[in-house]
């Protein structure tokens, strides 16, 4: 028995038997969960397109006049409000003032790519993953699209975060 027993404390130093040690982050893990669901920043990001462009609408958005708002949404860790903001800007180096037209179902088409793709930066980005739910929530980040448009170009920008002072 005693043989049995020096034998199992020599393996142990071996096998890590008797200690563990600190298990590393999971790449596209969440290191903070007061943020929206995906279905929450889906909402806004509707909630956003469908108020502010009409449904055969084109909205005109110019440097420095950015279509841009914020929308209550609920975060994940403890379900209370969280202001998320919603902005289409444009931006451009030339000395001409560029204007793009953009739609309702552009605007849609964006956000979702946001974090339904590597768009915005994809997982661990944009979006992230609860270790150990598998609930996906949305980070933010920026979709840029290179355009050219009437009077130069530039790139058209649709971003989403949280508020700052939130």
């Amino acid at each position: 028995m005693l043989n049995l027993l020096s034998t199992l404390l020599f393996l142990a130093p071996l096998t890590g038997a008797y200690a563990l040690s600190p298990r590393a982050p999971v790449p596209g893990a969440c290191m903070k969960t007061h943020l929206p669901s995906e279905q929450q920043y889906t909402l806004g990001y509707q909630t956003f397109c469908e108020t502010f462009i009409g449904p055969d609408e084109k909205k005109t958005i110019t440097e420095g006049n950015p279509l841009v708002a914020t929308v209550t949404l609920t975060a994940h860790d403890d379900n209370k409000p969280l202001r998320w903001v919603y902005k289409v800007s444009v931006y451009d180096n030339t000395p001409l003032a560029p204007r793009y037209e953009i739609t309702r179902d552009m605007c849609l088409e964006k956000f979702k790519s946001a974090v339904e793709s590597d768009a915005a930066g994809g997982l661990g980005k944009a979006y992230c993953v609860v270790d150990g739910e598998g609930v996906t929530l949305a980070q933010g980040g920026v979709v840029k699209e290179k355009k050219g448009g009437q009077g130069g170009f530039g790139s058209v920008y649709w971003e989403s975060r949280g508020r700052l002072d939130d």
